[in-house]
């Protein structure tokens, strides 16, 4: 409870939204942001024909939200949306799966977005599993309102926290549902886009980095220990998903909770700076996609393995240590943002090997590897075609079967990735916790 009154008081998005008492069964709360959404009702129909879990209830937070500068346009379409979902809340009292429609149409312009809007739903979320004493068997879930799940959703996630529970939280795993697609040209550039989702986790696994997992914001959930721990949602207005699950993974034994399926739409959009709505349109536009290049990819697996085999004491000498045979591109990485020092901390405190291998992952946890592979696009390595980064990842790790179209190919990483990925995360040193961002 102290961690509690220490998140409230320090991290709160705000006061009490909802007033009535929650069930004593309740166990999982479901986050959805809702902005400018023409199909949210179908999200809720999903998730209202998705098997209750027996003795246990859920509840449904639709966070209406909107900008104080949102477009009159925009704002007329939120105010019906809460109207609608009002009424349609009121028409399905399903105990088992309460809905709650809360209405955040005035957000300070320098924050609105999807980050605050699932901050203010995860609050709330975990206001209601306190009052229910659930904070230490509950979960938070998170879903966007242009997706539906598959009908063992409840259970699937459920059993999930109950069978593994050593784990902060889970990705889940998802599928875009391409025959959504308006056109060919669309359904090809949506497939396009997972496949580049699978690529990047795939060639990171092979890569060796231990926090290869998707962060995709409609589908992870997480407990509200590792929530308030780790200082809860940001209020990014895109990107907030990535940023987030990057600090839950650092609490070590992530997850992934691959027995049910959440499908997102596979719609082109420009309401915030990237992500599916986003890629997808860029990739109609353009007459080749690219990706990331597969040569990255093993510049950091030889970087990776060799920085686990160092002795921790030879990274204090820093730079001048010219003996320590980092690639050139690694040396220019570590130069470009003076991260010498860095990676220094993560032998000065090392009693052995297993502590230097959590510092280091600490230190290059999934945004660091994000900036090298950036710093490594930007110098040398060039994106490349999606299909010929396909070809090379079959090609590492599956060569004895040719590349079929881009389609089997995401069939092929979607089945792949529905298995379990036997690696996990290493478990961080005690004082590794991070500020909210």
């Amino acid at each position: 409870m102290k961690r509690l009154a220490h998140y409230l008081e320090r991290y709160l998005a705000g006061p009490a939204l909802i007033t009535e008492a929650p069930s004593q069964k309740l166990r999982g709360i479901v986050v959805i942001p809702c902005y400018d959404e023409p199909d949210w009702a179908t999200t809720l129909d999903s998730l209202l024909s998705a098997q209750p879990v027996l003795e246990v209830d859920h509840e449904i937070l639709l966070v209406v939200n909107a900008s104080q500068t949102s477009p009159q346009a925009v704002m007329k379409h939120q105010k019906a949306t809460l109207r609608e979902a009002h009424a349609y809340a009121s028409q399905r009292l399903d105990a088992s799966r309460r809905i709650h429609v809360i209405p955040s149409l005035d957000l300070a312009p320098k924050h609105a977005g999807v980050g605050w809007a699932r901050k203010i739903g995860m609050d709330e979320g975990l206001r209601r599993l306190a009052l229910a004493n659930a904070l230490d068997c509950g979960y938070l879930i998170c879903l966007d309102a242009d997706c539906t799940v598959r009908e063992d959703y409840f259970r699937a996630i459920h059993d999930h926290f109950q069978q593994d529970i050593k784990t902060p939280g889970c990705s889940l795993h998802f599928e875009h549902v391409l025959a959504d697609a308006p056109s060919q040209k669309h359904r090809l550039a949506a497939a396009a886009y997972e496949c580049h989702l699978r690529y990047y986790v795939e060639a990171l696994r092979f890569a060796g980095f231990p926090h290869a997992y998707h962060t995709i914001g409609s589908a992870m959930a997480v407990r509200p220990e590792a929530y308030m721990k780790q200082g809860g949602m940001n209020r990014r207005k895109a990107g907030e998903d990535f940023y987030f699950l990057n600090k839950i993974m650092l609490l070590g034994n992530f997850s992934e909770c691959l027995s049910t399926v959440v499908y997102p739409s596979p719609r082109a959009s420009q309401r915030v700076p990237f992500g599916t709505g986003q890629a997808v349109l860029k990739n109609m536009q353009q007459s080749q996609i690219t990706t990331y290049a597969w040569n990255s990819f093993l510049e950091i697996k030889a970087t990776l393995a060799y920085l686990q085999q160092q002795n921790p004491l030879n990274l204090l000498k820093g730079r001048d240590s010219h003996h320590i045979g980092y690639s050139e591109a690694f040396q220019a990485y570590l130069d470009s943002g003076d991260q010498w020092h860095a990676l220094g901390r993560c032998g000065k405190d090392a009693r052995n090997v297993s502590t230097y291998h959590r510092n280091l992952f600490a230190w290059f946890d999934g945004f660091q590897c994000m900036k090298y592979l950036h710093f490594l696009r930007d110098h040398g390595y060039p994106d490349t075609p999606l299909k010929e980064a396909l070809v090379s990842l079959r090609k590492a790790i599956r060569p004895s079967t040719p590349f079929g179209t881009l389609q089997t190919e995401l069939l092929w990483l979607q089945k792949r990735q529905q298995t379990p990925w036997l690696s996990r995360c290493l478990d961080p040193p005690k004082t590794l916790t991070q500020k909210n961002g």
